[in-house]
């Protein structure tokens, strides 16, 4: 497409009745907003220029140059059509999809559900990407893949964020994913997932999704709660989980998994978007130990600070930064108008590690850049006089 200046016609320009051309304004030329490479090489060699002096072709080309101009016209894909055929992908009544090994066949389903993200970020493609089918097959892909050793963890880490994305585009996809119950779904397979990517993913799968059963007060206190104890999950750097093993419950096994700094972010802000919900979830949350794992998560960055040299502090407490802030403010809402949580508190000697954080906060940080979360300190601090 011309970028440049606009286009004009020569001085003294006329047309084959001898009538002066007048300059066209920019917004009547009517583009196709992807011509393609094959398109852009019959414009350029089906060109005059510079020399074109009258706007009929000659007379001599070949009439099949336009049919095949026709024909590059009618290839040119919309959004929609790519997404139906990213979705074929995942159709395994087809051969070419039956004869692939699982390593192929993951592989494959990675780069569709990667390109799918570029494309239904767009609200209205999310919307046809509904109207062609696309989110019972999101669905299926967010339980492990058969035959598989790892079970397809990026392939339902990816089909997760998907899911996520497509929740945040407007209130009736939203409704949509409510009517076909892939929160409870996203909750359940959270309950036994063990891989910290998928686990993380499914995190936020839930956190978007649970955004419009607050807004239309549709949440039921048993799932909240469940998902308040799954949040307290993510509330330390590591964190011992029972799982079941081959379905059985009478046989399972503990197993340590890892949670990243991100991870442990949005399990806070979640956990904070629930209590401004739902304050009755408080109770629960302390009795889960959601208190004590903010605490530790407070008192690790502090022991973290302390630790790190001048030269490398800048790089290694960025993304704490912001994870611990998040904590704080969770804390704030968690212990506000709570005695029986303030003396917790107090008896873990909170006080000193929240004058640890002001101290750091104001003589490492700029202060002005950081007056939010220091008066969230100093809200604390007032609670725990």
């Amino acid at each position: 497409m011309y970028l440049g200046a606009p286009i004009k016609a020569k001085t003294n320009s006329t047309n084959e009745n001898g009538e002066e051309i007048k300059p066209k304004k920019i917004n009547e030329y009517k583009l196709p907003k992807d011509i393609g490479p094959g398109l852009l090489k019959f414009c350029l060699t089906h060109s005059d220029s510079p020399n074109l002096k009258e706007t009929v072709l000659p007379e001599d080309r070949d009439p099949k140059d336009y049919d095949w101009l026709r024909q590059a016209f009618d290839n040119l894909e919309d959004d929609a059509k790519k997404m139906k055929k990213l979705l074929e992908i995942f159709d395994e009544t087809k051969p070419e999809n039956q004869s692939l090994s699982v390593e192929e066949r993951e592989n494959k389903y990675i780069t569709s559900l990667e390109t799918l993200q570029f494309y239904i970020e767009d609200i209205d493609n999310a919307g046809d990407f509904i109207k062609i089918g696309g989110i019972p097959v999101l669905i299926k892909l967010l339980t492990p893949l058969s035959g598989s050793g790892s079970g397809g963890d990026k392939v339902r880490a990816d089909a997760a964020t998907c899911l996520s994305t497509i929740t945040q585009s407007e209130e009736t996809i939203q409704a949509y994913l409510h009517s076909l119950g892939v929160l409870d779904l996203a909750v359940k397979q959270l309950q036994k997932e063990i891989n910290p990517l998928v686990r993380e993913k499914f995190l936020s799968l839930i956190s978007s999704l649970l955004s419009y059963e607050i807004r239309k007060c549709t949440f039921d206190k048993s799932i909240l709660n469940t998902i308040v104890e799954l949040s307290t999950t993510f509330l330390s750097p590591t964190v011992e989980l029972t799982v079941q093993l081959n379905n059985d419950d009478s046989s399972t096994h503990t197993i340590s998994i890892d949670n990243g700094v991100s991870g442990i972010s949005k399990a806070c802000f979640l956990l904070n978007k629930i209590f401004i919900a739902s304050p009755d979830t408080k109770e629960f949350a302390i009795k889960c130990g959601t208190l004590d794992g903010l605490i530790g998560l407070i008192k690790a960055f502090n022991k973290i600070q302390q630790q790190s040299t001048t030269t490398t502090t800048t790089a290694l407490l960025d993304t704490q930064i912001v994870m611990v802030e998040k904590a704080e403010i969770t804390l704030l809402q968690l212990i506000d108008k709570n005695n029986s949580a303030i003396e917790q508190c107090k008896q873990q000697q909170l006080s000193l590690e929240i004058e640890k954080r002001l101290t750091f906060t104001t003589k490492n940080l700029n202060p002005k850049d950081y007056e939010d979360e220091i008066q969230t300190l100093n809200n604390i601090k007032s609670l725990l006089k």
